[in-house]
C-alpha cells in the first residue's frame, strides 16, 4: 500500500455543494470510465505530499475555477492499461491521465453548475506543480484511495485571471 498521511475531514472548511461536487464527481468517473474503487479518505495533507503525476486546469465562462488533481505514476499507468489492455509507458501513461482528469473535469463542472451553467471555454489539462497554484487557500479539496493509490483534488472557485 502507498502510505499517505491521513489527514480527517473537517466539513466546516468547505462548502458543502463544493465539496460533494468534486466527490460525486470523482466516484462517477473512476467507477463507470476507468472502472476502479474509488475512497474518500479525508482531506490532502499540508506539505504537499509528495505525489509526481499533477494537472491543473484553468477553467474560464460564467465562473473562474482552477482544478488540481495530483497522484502517483502509477495511476497512470493503470488507466493506460484499463483503457488499452497493454502497457503505455511515461507517454502513454501521462496522456491516460490528462484524459482522466479531463473527463473528470467535464462532469465537475456539471455537478457545480448543471449542464445550462457548466459553459466554459475550451480547457486543456496541464503539467503543474504546488508552486501554480492560486495564493488562497482551495474552496474545496479532498482525498480519495484508488487500488492503494491516493489521489488529491484541490478546487479554487472565484479566482483572478493571470
Amino acid at each position: 500500500m502507498t502510505p499517505y498521511p491521513v489527514k480527517p475531514h473537517r466539513q466546516e472548511e468547505h462548502p458543502r455543494a463544493e465539496l460533494n461536487a468534486l466527490l460525486e464527481a470523482m466516484r462517477h468517473v473512476l467507477e463507470t470510465w476507468a472502472y476502479l474503487p474509488s475512497g474518500h479518505i479525508g482531506e490532502p495533507v499540508e506539505g504537499p505530499a509528495k505525489l509526481s503525476l499533477e494537472r491543473s486546469v484553468r477553467m474560464t465562462g460564467q465562473e473562474q475555477a482552477f482544478l488540481n488533481v495530483r497522484t502517483l505514476p502509477e495511476l497512470g499507468s493503470m488507466l493506460y492499461q484499463y483503457a488499452r489492455g497493454e502497457e503505455g509507458g511515461v507517454e502513454g501513461d501521462e496522456d491516460a491521465f490528462n484524459e482522466f482528469v479531463n473527463i473528470y473535469c467535464g462532469h465537475l463542472m456539471t455537478y457545480l453548475w448543471g449542464k445550462e451553467r457548466a459553459h466554459f471555454k475550451p480547457y486543456l489539462p496541464l503539467p503543474s506543480t504546488p508552486s501554480d497554484w492560486p495564493a488562497a487557500d482551495p474552496s474545496a479539496a479532498c482525498v480519495f484511495i484508488t487500488e492503494d493509490i491516493p489521489v488529491e483534488v484541490r478546487l479554487w472557485i472565484g479566482i483572478e485571471k493571470d
